[in-house]
């Protein structure tokens, strides 16, 4: 039987294969099988732990949540492990509890009944990274890492967004919309989502002749006010609905700090800090 030539693209080398071995044993094979599903196993959890860029995954739940996509499907049941894309929703039933994991370090957990609408998931527009979360009511907690110059974390409420920089925090909506942000650690830049949401004048028309007036609306009512309020390490910020806003300092011994929720986040942030997942 004569030799088949194969050639080596890697070394750009010829060479020449032996015959194939008719005593090659079937326990040969189931040999290299085994070796192979043992090197799968060994390597392909350490990929699993990655959160693909534009992505988030649920790490934790207890109880029941749900997840709607952007194809305007019904809600359903989202377990460990569900990926989340952007414009994805999230909602926690009662008595449920959930975590997801963003790109880079970043961490936002869920109380029972709870609804948040991920906007933006570590999407790239105009040099920036951005990641924008939406929470509708309910009790929110996240742990972020420090964050590049080009990158920037939003969580808004209906009446008030947060700009996070690298923070540990708490946002509470309630029915009416009242919202109030805890911040133990970092800064957090408080803002009027109205106003952002207009967005900067860019184009100015030359003067035009105008048509003769038609109708008019009547008077509405429109908050497009422009604040900005600065959150540092243990202080509060409160905002209800009729625009009332205030900043307080807190601290962690307060009544309120020592709620179930407020415990079992700091519980989990230590764990994760001993096991090293934060950036």
């Amino acid at each position: 039987m004569e030799p088949t030539i194969i050639r080596n693209y890697h070394r750009g080398t010829e060479s020449q294969s032996k015959p194939f071995n008719k005593h090659f044993s079937v326990s040969s094979v189931s040999s290299v099988s085994l070796w192979l599903s043992i090197c799968l196993a060994v390597t392909l959890p350490a990929f699993a732990e990655e959160t693909p860029s534009g992505a988030g995954t649920i790490t934790y739940v207890k109880g029941t949540a749900q997840k709607k996509g952007t194809k305007g499907e019904d809600w359903e049941r989202a377990k460990e492990n569900t990926a989340l894309t952007s414009g994805d929703k999230v909602k926690t039933l009662e008595k449920t509890r959930a975590e997801i994991r963003l790109e880079a370090g970043k961490v936002i957990r869920l109380d029972e009944n709870t609804t948040v609408d991920l906007v933006k998931l570590v999407e790239e527009s105009q040099n920036m990274v951005e990641t924008d979360i939406k929470i509708e009511q309910g009790n929110l907690w996240a742990k972020v890492g420090k964050l590049g110059e080009n990158t920037e974390l939003k969580v808004e409420s209906p009446i008030a967004g947060a700009s996070i920089r690298g923070t540990t925090f708490r946002v509470e909506v309630t029915i009416d919309k009242s919202t109030q942000l805890n911040v133990y650690e970092g800064v957090v830049e408080i803002y009027n989502p109205m106003q952002r949401a207009k967005g900067p004048i860019t184009k100015i028309e030359a003067p035009r002749e105008v048509k003769k007036p038609g109708y008019i609306e009547g008077p509405k009512e429109v908050s497009l006010d422009e604040w900005t309020y600065i959150v540092k390490d243990m202080q509060r910020f409160t905002i209800t609905p009729t625009g009332l806003k205030k900043v307080e300092e807190f601290k962690k011994d307060d009544t309120e700090e020592q709620s179930d929720w407020v415990r079992w986040n700091m519980e989990m942030d230590k764990k994760m800090d001993k096991k090293g997942n934060m950036p």
